[in-house]
């Protein structure tokens, strides 16, 4: 639940750095690589579509991009097939070397996929399995790293906002009521998709009697495993004449913000004031943080995802997608969003919200939204 003004934006120092650098075709974020099983997924951002060369190594690659120059970096991988990836420019190309393991002819697939935006990411799988990946994991547009390999099942943590002494907002509906039973109809449809869901609260009830260490709970779910993406529910209040859906992802707000829709939101007063304080401080120690930048990227583009098709399957008012302290989806790893699927303190919109009809086409959007990001038809 969150009181909300009418937005007034400017841009954030961090995301005016990454337009330029896109601008100027040096990367803003390192390589990420995921572990499965018998591969590794290595993924790596370009501010545009580019041709490349693969050279084979004694146990390793070496991958010339043509015609962008990359930062020069070198850094350690966390995998059971590689060792080391390093970026250096070279005559107006980039040369992106990987380190095997082994010492024998590398096994890999590699190709690029293009993003609406006119970025691009070129995606390594390197490994013995990857020879069994099918082309259907490299749609044009997709979002590779968050499409689950051939095998292993695509993963949701759907947290229904608050719960059990932690009631929410309480208007024409509650906010705890309302939340978990649209919570459980994305989780049917989801999972008639394929797709596995873990909830945070499936009835009615807190994960803890502490409201700090609920929320951390919450939020330490979206990296419980391999956790594709986080969606965390709620109902939103204010004025009588306050009305629409939002959605949020977690950072300091593009908008200038008077702080109390996140102290709402992390239980008001003045635990929410220390709540919101923590989350804030974490969010400015994560600016210098290339690994959340990557993933502040795919948190925003689960939003606009989900927020595009609430509004056009809802025709309710576009509150649109913002960036705020909210501390539920401070600690996430994964693509992790909040959203406010309306105001229950609006008459009629409040009044809707109480309805099987509103909430199933609630949940329709949310699923739909989630699974266009994750790729599944």
């Amino acid at each position: 639940m969150l009181k909300t003004t009418p937005p007034r934006f400017a841009l954030l120092p961090i995301l005016r750095i990454l337009l330029l650098t896109a601008g100027l075709g040096i990367s803003f974020a390192a390589p990420r690589n995921f572990q499965y099983e018998g591969y590794t997924r290595v993924v790596l951002d370009l501010p545009k579509a580019v041709d490349y060369e693969t050279s084979e190594t004694a146990g390793g690659l070496v991958v010339t991009l043509k015609d962008v120059e990359l930062k020069n970096e070198s850094e350690q991988l966390k995998s059971r097939e590689l060792t080391r990836s390093s970026l250096k420019s070279k005559g107006g190309n980039t040369l992106w070397t990987l380190e095997g393991k082994g010492r024998g002819k590398p096994v890999y697939k590699i190709f690029i996929i293009k993003d609406e935006d006119g970025s691009a990411r070129l995606v390594l799988d390197y490994g013995p399995s990857s020879k069994n990946i099918t082309d259907s994991n490299a749609k044009p547009g997709g979002i590779p790293d968050a499409h689950a390999p051939e095998g292993q099942k695509l993963r949701v943590v759907l947290d229904p906002g608050h719960g059990g002494k932690f009631p929410g907002m309480t208007g024409y509906v509650q906010e705890k009521e309302t939340t978990l039973d649209v919570a459980l109809r994305v989780r049917d449809l989801l999972e008639a998709a394929g797709v596995e869901v873990k909830m945070t609260r499936s009835k009615d009830t807190q994960l803890s009697s502490s409201l700090s260490t609920d929320l951390d709970l919450r939020a330490k779910m979206a990296n419980a495993g391999t956790i594709n993406a986080f969606v965390s529910i709620h109902v939103n209040a204010g004025p009588s004449s306050a009305q629409g859906i939002e959605t949020f992802l977690f950072g300091k707000p593009l908008e200038k913000s008077t702080r109390s829709l996140a102290v709402l939101e992390n239980g008001g007063g003045a635990l929410g004031e220390a709540i919101t304080k923590k989350a804030e401080n974490l969010a400015n120690n994560l600016i210098g943080d290339l690994l959340a930048q990557s993933n502040l990227t795919f948190s925003n583009t689960l939003a606009h995802k989900v927020q595009n098709q609430l509004i056009k399957d809802t025709g309710a008012v576009n509150r649109g997608v913002k960036r705020e302290y909210l501390a539920v989806i401070r600690l996430a790893r994964t693509p992790a969003i909040l959203t406010e699927i309306g105001f229950g303190s609006h008459p009629e919109e409040g009044t809707k919200l109480g309805t099987t009809e509103y909430r199933q086409t609630i949940a329709q959007s949310i699923a739909t939204g989630i699974l266009d990001f994750l790729n599944v038809k």
